[in-house]
Parts: C-alpha cells; sequence; structure tokens
C-alpha cells in the first residue's frame, strides 16, 4: 500500500472528474470504511478509485459501494464498469460479475502489470 499511496491519493482534481462515495461508520464521519469513484469515459464507466479498509473488508462495505457505481452508471446509459484490479482482489471483483479483459500498467510500480476487468451493463 506504501508503494501506491502517491496513485491512491484522492485530490481535489479527481474529485471534480469524477463522481465520488464513502462509506463511513455509522454516526462517525470520521471513519472512512471504503470508498469509490465512477468517471464516465466514452460511454463507459471506469472505476478508478475502490478501497475498503483492510479490517473492514468480507462485511458488505464493497458491494454496497459497487451498488452505487452500478446504478449510476446505469442511470447514465453507460455500456460497461471497467477497471485495473489489484491481483488479490481479482476473486472478489468475479463475484461482482467482472472478468480480465487484458492488463494495464500500474502507476505505482514499474514493470507490475494489473489485471483490467470490465462488467457489461447493457
Amino acid at each position: 500500500m506504501e508503494a501506491c499511496l502517491e496513485e491512491l491519493t484522492v485530490t481535489p482534481e479527481m474529485l471534480s472528474q469524477a463522481e465520488f462515495w464513502v462509506a463511513c461508520e455509522a454516526g462517525r464521519e470520521d471513519v472512512v470504511l471504503g470508498s469509490a469513484s465512477l468517471a464516465a469515459v466514452d460511454g463507459l464507466g471506469e472505476i478508478n478509485t475502490i478501497y475498503v479498509a483492510p479490517d473492514r473488508q468480507s462485511r458488505g462495505i464493497g458491494r454496497l459501494l459497487f451498488g452505487k457505481a452500478e446504478e449510476l452508471a446505469t442511470a447514465l446509459g453507460l455500456k460497461a464498469l471497467r477497471l485495473d484490479a489489484d491481483p488479490f482482489a481479482v476473486p472478489f471483483y468475479q463475484t461482482m460479475g467482472f472478468r480480465i479483459i487484458g492488463e494495464a500498467p500500474s502507476g505505482s510500480i514499474p514493470g507490475r502489470m494489473l489485471p483490467r476487468m470490465e462488467k457489461r451493463l447493457i
């Protein structure tokens, strides 16, 4: 995670270019459990940010965030959702209906390739 800190940091520019959701602990806006973003690019939904705190995984937070992204993508008439996956998260994304369509270079670790995944919506 430390090697990817710069790439994963949400900037004001990113906030202006995508829709963002933040999942917080009930009644505690200062306790962030996860976040996700969706940008519409050429009729496709690009998920550039998806994160769930490691100690909060497997509790439905990722499903909730993906549900929001898919809901918006469907409302916008987007054809598919795409993302570059952490290799350890591929099984989760596959349960969410994504499939591997190729590879993309990591923005943080030179020489590392990430699975490029897609979920068709229409």
